[in-house]
């Protein structure tokens, strides 16, 4: 191992040091626009995650913020879990992650509480470590830490530097290991743990990734795993110069501090990975303007199928766009089949290259799709009824009588026709008996309204 990749447990106390700042530049708008919403839903999980992984024993513990005024509604939750809120310190308000120490604390201005979630047998243990939130040895422990990573922050973080980025690989010299020790795009919210860990390899960060990984599964959070695998198997570069570091990935750059190192110190590695680079066509395919538009309009008729779609059903979308909704689907409810038609080439062609699920080009119209609402004994049509009063009256009824072959049905419809009728006036047009139409979701502002239409009952 050469003298640029060993960890530093002595700084020079003249050595710059860059005030707190981050930074971001994306590759292209259509990259910002796809991956924003999907990095905005990873964080507002990420701590109903940690609270959760304490309920169910992963951690220990887990440190959060939280303001006054929801101090008792995490108290609340808590309680109802059998846990308890510990404060331990105030701290100034800030939205944005923080590589470094948090600046003197100012009550004339916002602030928050940084407490300990974790279990009453605990709370002793707490109380007996005086002025715990700057005693990071015990606070480390409590909170479940490895303690390996433990030493390496200690050695790096406690020593007086402000980023533990390149300790992390110079602990070995290897960036490449499981995506469970990834911590170049913690800037951005992504990541499986909340320690740091001492390298890219480490055993105990690994298993402590996948104990989380598992967890968040269980508790139903399948999309957020899904989009925190997809970014920490990006192909990523990092660099520290001049105190300033860059972590490049194929869609996104992030420039904040680092602890400085002249340029012949070669602070450089590179992380291997795979990308697939997103168009516009995702959500122009599916008649959406936006990618978080078709996102928040979709989440509804996928929570819809994910509770009422038999097991092992066939989810046959009449009108699948490009395939992504059913797509969605098929991350949280591995178990189904899917079957898409759409009158757009281009659209089914992209749905095509995914290696899932059988994708043809028809018009509803034509009839031909009703021999697959046949293939299956458990088949689940997802459709919009507005999409049968287009057609003639022969057409319309020929489909119903199809669509009364399957016992459960997923319908919605959209925006403007909202403003026409409900979604049960329009199922009742159509010519099926509302009366087994269960509404499950109907937005207030008339996004998207969805049900499940029961004729087994």
């Amino acid at each position: 191992m050469t003298d640029t990749m060993s960890i530093s447990t002595e700084l020079d106390p003249t050595r710059p040091v860059l005030p707190e700042w981050t930074r971001w530049a994306w590759s292209s708008l259509t990259e910002r626009d796809y991956w924003m919403p999907l990095f905005d839903q990873v964080n507002q999980a990420w701590e109903e995650l940690e609270r959760w992984s304490v309920v169910d024993g992963v951690r220990p513990a887990t440190y959060q913020v939280a303001s006054p005024e929801r101090f008792m509604e995490l108290s609340t939750w808590a309680a109802k879990h059998g846990l308890v809120v510990v404060p331990i310190t105030q701290i100034n308000r800030t939205t944005s992650y923080r590589s470094g120490s948090a600046d003197a604390f100012d009550p004339s201005q916002p602030w928050d509480y940084r407490v300990l979630i974790t279990r009453p047998e605990s709370v002793a243990k707490i109380a007996a470590v005086p002025d715990l939130a700057k005693n990071d040895a015990a606070l480390g422990e409590i909170l479940g830490y490895p303690e390996c990573c433990r030493k390496f922050f200690s050695n790096s973080w406690g020593s007086g530097q402000v980023d533990t980025t390149w300790d992390q690989f110079a602990t070995t010299g290897l960036a490449d290991g499981p995506l469970e020790a990834n911590m170049l795009w913690r800037w951005k919210g992504i990541r499986w743990v909340s320690h740091l860990p001492c390298s890219y390899q480490c055993k105990h960060t690994v298993e402590l990734g996948r104990q989380m990984r598992q967890m968040a599964q269980r508790r139903g959070y399948t999309e957020v795993a899904h989009t925190i695998d997809t970014v920490l198997s990006w192909p990523t570069k990092w660099s520290g110069v001049n105190g300033i570091a860059e972590i490049v990935g194929p869609c996104i750059k992030v420039s904040t501090r680092t602890d400085w190192a002249p340029p012949r110190a070669k602070r450089y590695f590179e992380r291997k990975g795979r990308y697939v680079k997103p168009t516009k066509n995702i959500w122009v395919h599916n008649g959406f303007k936006a990618f978080g538009e078709m996102r928040r309009s979709h989440l509804p008729i996928v929570e819809t199928t994910v509770e009422f779609a038999p097991s092992n059903a066939t989810l046959v979308d009449l009108g699948c766009g490009n395939g992504h909704l059913l797509r969605r689907i098929k991350i949280r409810r591995p178990d189904v089949q899917l079957f898409g038609m759409d009158i757009n080439e281009d659209a089914i062609k992209e749905a095509q290259t995914i290696g899932v699920g059988t994708w043809v080009v028809d018009n509803l119209k034509n009839l031909e799709w009703r021999g697959e609402l046949a293939q299956s004994d458990v088949t689940v049509p997802v459709y919009c009824p507005v999409r049968f009063m287009e057609m003639d009256e022969d057409t319309r009824l020929a489909g119903v009588e199809a669509l009364k072959m399957c016992p459960v049905h997923i319908v919605y419809v959209y925006g403007d026709n909202l403003e026409k009728m409900s979604l049960e006036e329009w199922v009742q047009a159509m010519g099926l008996p509302n009366d087994k139409l269960l509404v499950t979701h109907n937005n207030a502002v008339k996004e998207v309204s969805v049900g499940v239409i029961r004729l087994d009952r």
